[in-house]
C-alpha cells in the first residue's frame, strides 16, 4: 500500500514537471510567442511616434527666425519710442501752455511773495500792491502801488507812489522814479533810468545805450 501511494507521488511529480516544461517552451513558441510579439509591435510603435514626433519638430532655421522676431522688434522700439516723443512733447507743453495761461483779473499784494502766488502771477487786468508789488510773472493791464511796482513785465500801464521797477514795459511808467531793462513806450518822473530803449520825459534821464546817455527833460532810443 505504502508503495502504491509513493509510485503515485512520483509520477504525479513527473507529470507536474513535464506539464511545467511543456508550458515553457509554449512560452517560446505558441502564445507567449505571440504576446512577446505584440510586447515588441507595441515597443517599436511607440519608438516610430518618437521618431516621428523628432522628424516633424520644427526646423532650426523656423527657430532661428523665431528668435529673431524679438531683435526685430527690439530694433524697431527705440524708433517708435523716438516717434512717439514728439506727440508727447507736444502734449506736455500744451498742458505747460495751459496751465501759463492760467491769468488773473486782479490780483492784491501786501508785500513781495505774500500771497506767494503773486510771485509767478499772470494778471490779465489790475494788479494792486498795498503797499508794495513784486512778482517775476506779467502784468497785461494796470499795476499800480502805493509805494512800489515791481512786476517783472508790464503790458501797460506801471505806476506808484514813489518808485516803479521792471525788466520789460511795453507802455506807460510813471511814477517819482522809474526803472527799467527796456521800454517800448514813455517813461514818465523825476528821474527815468533805462537800459537799452525808451522815451523818457524827467527832470533828469538816464539811458545807457542812448547817444547821449544823461539828458534833461527829455531822452529818448528807439
Amino acid at each position: 500500500m505504502k508503495r502504491t501511494i509513493l509510485g503515485l507521488f512520483v509520477l504525479a511529480c513527473l507529470g507536474l514537471c513535464i506539464a511545467l516544461y511543456v508550458y515553457a517552451d509554449r512560452g517560446d513558441t505558441g502564445d507567449g510567442a505571440a504576446m512577446k510579439t505584440v510586447k515588441n509591435s507595441i515597443t517599436d510603435f511607440s519608438r516610430s511616434e518618437i521618431e516621428t514626433d523628432k522628424d516633424n519638430a520644427l526646423p532650426k532655421v523656423s527657430e532661428e527666425k523665431t528668435a529673431d522676431k524679438p531683435i526685430l522688434l527690439a530694433a524697431d522700439t527705440p524708433a517708435k519710442v523716438e516717434a512717439a516723443k514728439p506727440k508727447e512733447l507736444a502734449a506736455q507743453a500744451a498742458l505747460a501752455e495751459l496751465d501759463m495761461d492760467s491769468w488773473d483779473v486782479f490780483e492784491l499784494v501786501f508785500l513781495p511773495g505774500v500771497p506767494s502766488y503773486s510771485l509767478n502771477s499772470k494778471v490779465y487786468g489790475i494788479k494792486v500792491g498795498a503797499p508794495i508789488s513784486d512778482g517775476n510773472g506779467i502784468v497785461n493791464g494796470i499795476e499800480v502801488s502805493v509805494f512800489t511796482s515791481m512786476t517783472k513785465e508790464v503790458n501797460g500801464l506801471q505806476t506808484a507812489g514813489f518808485f516803479t521797477d521792471a525788466e520789460e514795459v511795453n507802455g506807460v511808467q510813471f511814477s517819482i522814479v522809474n526803472i527799467s531793462d527796456k521800454v517800448g513806450g514813455l517813461q514818465l518822473g523825476i528821474l527815468n533810468m533805462s537800459e537799452k530803449s525808451g522815451f523818457q520825459i524827467g527832470v533828469l534821464n538816464y539811458i545807457k545805450d542812448g547817444w547821449i546817455p544823461y539828458f534833461p527833460v527829455i531822452n529818448f532810443k528807439f
